[in-house]
């Protein structure tokens, strides 16, 4: 199944060592990973500069929340432009934008705002020793 795959592709960015299991600590360290690259320097850390010009991209002007589906047509558009761009780019992208989702929504609505991005994006930092 196309979707189980592209699923399967982003689980095992987050658990490299194969365990099945992700714990919060990889997927704190390997979200970055899942970052549209456009965020991060090239040390691998976020563009606090790109964070505004993000969220302005993302968010649904409607309820000022970044959604799942706002979210993924910002990563859709992103990765039809990478090399790789297929058939599967749409499962892809459906997937990376509801654990992205998932990740930053403090308040379970299913959805974030620019508060709560900023919270996710404090607590990498935090954990990177960067301040």
């Amino acid at each position: 199944m196309v979707v189980s795959g592209a699923a399967d592709e982003i689980f095992a960015k987050l658990d490299p060592q194969r365990t099945g299991r992700i714990s919060w600590e990889q997927f704190r360290d390997g979200s970055a990973r899942l970052l549209p690259p456009e965020l991060l320097d090239p040390q691998g850390r976020i563009r606090r500069d790109q964070v505004d010009p993000f969220f302005a991209a993302v968010v649904d002007p409607a309820s000022n929340r970044a959604t799942v589906a706002s979210v993924y047509g910002y990563l859709f558009a992103q990765m039809s432009r990478l090399p790789d761009a297929g058939f599967t780019t749409r499962y892809k992208a459906d997937v990376a934008a509801r654990v992205v989702v998932d990740a930053i929504d403090r308040d379970g609505d299913k959805a974030f705002t620019k508060a709560e991005l900023d919270d996710a994006l404090n607590e990498i930092d935090e954990h990177l020793g960067i301040h």
